[in-house]
């Protein structure tokens, strides 16, 4: 049994992401949120917690909550669930990690590594040999030059650039549309063209 946890926007994209791949998904489950989304019903985690043998997709757009999240579960035995839309291109030798999304119009480039838990959003590029840490967020339209490294739970804006072979730090956010032209540290907010400190 597949669940989402998120019943939210983003939990849309994850639930239409994951059944155009042949995915059923049983329920949505949401800390606040009842009813329905999507056609399923929404239910609350103490709900399911008892219903073994199940994996979620966390479709939680703040990447410290997703990351708390999936590793909490996954401290209790339930692994996250991989989504990945087949109007993606995921060139040879690309890796994926565990409970990342990949969705339709993403372009993943030779021999990269996404880490767990991160989201590639709608057109995004991450061309060859970038290496994206766990729980990193590559809003739509996005674009990685080859060979860049991000950290963890980095937010790369809607349209943003990053130039080949640079390094950004952890907890890095990128504004929408920014160019990056020079490797970035820890836990800035950078904006503009080119990028600078906010």
């Amino acid at each position: 049994m597949i669940y989402i946890y998120g019943a939210g926007g983003h939990g849309k994209v994850a639930f239409h992401t994951l059944t155009q791949s042949g995915t059923q998904i049983q329920n949505f489950i949401d800390d606040k949120a009842r009813g329905e989304l999507c056609g399923i019903s929404i239910l609350s985690p103490t709900q399911i917690q008892d219903l073994y043998p199940y994996a979620i997709h966390f479709a939680i757009g703040n990447n410290a909550i997703r990351s708390r999240l999936q590793s909490e579960w996954n401290r209790l035995g339930i692994p996250a669930e991989t989504a990945i839309h087949p109007r993606s291109t995921i060139y040879p030798g690309a890796k994926i990690g565990a409970g990342s999304l990949i969705t339709a119009g993403t372009i993943i480039g030779s021999d990269t590594r996404i880490g767990d838990g991160c989201i590639i959003n709608h057109n995004a590029v991450v061309d060859h040999d970038c290496v994206i840490g766990d729980f990193c967020h590559i809003a739509p339209a996005a674009t990685l030059g080859g060979g860049v490294t991000l950290g963890r739970e980095c937010l790369i804006g809607a349209g943003a650039t990053i130039l080949p072979y640079l390094t950004i730090g952890h907890n890095v956010t990128v504004g929408a549309g920014a160019v990056v032209t020079k490797n970035l540290p820890d836990n800035v907010t950078v904006v503009g063209c080119p990028a600078r400190p906010k």
